[in-house]
């Protein structure tokens, strides 16, 4: 379960970033455009040098963090190696992340998943089982120290050269009464139910804080999920509003900061979107981890109530 967990974390950090880095390079293009096209226009006097100098700077720093990207995809790439066991410089071919899908909805109400995981997480079961084991310690210590009575029963024949068979049997009653000795028994006794006392308090301590991760996985990947909504609608219009920037410089209408403003703002819309996803899917990653379970399906094994 953990190694599932750090591999989903992983895969998700490395297929935001090559993400990331396609959208640096799709800045890259349109910053050449720009710089080609503020050329164009200083060359025929509709402009001044200035545009093309500001192109320039725009055009290196796209640039510069394309490069700053593609470093961080390799790392990502060998944490997600790393968290499969293999070499860091493995390589593992991997999907593209589809930023016009949107995360999933969570099919199980938060009180469904909560009472699930109260029941399956393994970190709660460990705490309950303790408490089973302490009680059954407890039990012994206190039968240690009472009288206890026993019957026993036997029967056979002994045969013997040129004598009839003789046939034994005897029924008889045991009771052991134990013999003082101090207080160690009750000391025992009493340590034994502070053990129980204080499994339970683990067991009360763990089920609240697997029921607050729960509340705030369910709650987070909620808000990832609507934000993902939002900014996808952000970089369509991003996208549109570049698209008249572009087409009105070439006529004379906007200004190359215009231009450039809108390409900054299209970037930042796109890496807000796909940062939204991909912390869409991790925070359900953690809440199945939470959950006790590797992947989170649609419906849970809870009856009418899931």
């Amino acid at each position: 379960q953990s190694v599932a967990l750090s591999v989903t974390q992983n895969y998700y950090q490395y297929i935001g970033e090559q993400a990331v880095v396609a959208a640096y390079k799709q800045t890259v293009a349109e910053d050449k455009a720009s710089l080609d096209s503020a050329q164009l226009q200083q060359k025929s006097g509709m402009q001044t040098i200035a545009d093309v100098l500001e192109a320039k700077s725009a055009l290196a720093q796209a640039n510069a963090d394309l490069i700053s990207a593609q470093a961080q995809v390799r790392a990502d790439a060998a944490a997600l190696a790393e968290s499969c066991g293999l070499p860091p410089n493995q390589h593992i071919p991997v999907a593209p992340l589809d930023v016009h899908i949107p995360p999933p909805n969570i099919t199980p109400s938060i009180d469904a998943l909560i009472r699930y995981a109260l029941h399956h997480n393994t970190t709660v079961s460990a705490d309950a089982a303790q408490i089973l084991e302490d009680r059954a310690t407890v039990d012994a210590d206190i039968a240690a120290g009472l009288p206890t009575l026993s019957l026993s029963a036997t029967g056979g024949k002994r045969f013997q050269n040129g004598l009839l068979p003789s046939q034994n049997w005897s029924i008889g009653e045991t009771l052991t009464v134990p013999i003082f000795s101090g207080f160690k028994q009750s000391y025992q006794i009493a340590e034994a139910r502070a053990e129980e006392r204080s499994s339970q308090a683990s067991l009360d301590s763990e089920a609240q804080s697997v029921s607050l991760t729960i509340y705030q996985d369910y709650q987070t990947f909620l808000g990832a999920r609507e934000a993902a909504r939002a900014a996808n609608l952000a970089v369509v219009s991003a996208r549109a509003s570049l698209a008249a920037a572009q087409a009105q410089y070439k006529v004379g209408l906007a200004t190359m900061v215009t231009v450039l403003t809108d390409q900054a703002a299209l970037t930042t819309a796109e890496q807000t979107q796909i940062q939204d996803i991909t912390t869409s899917y991790v925070d359900l990653a953690n809440l199945a981890n939470a959950l006790g379970l590797i992947g989170l399906p649609k419906k849970l094994p809870l009856g009418d109530n899931a």
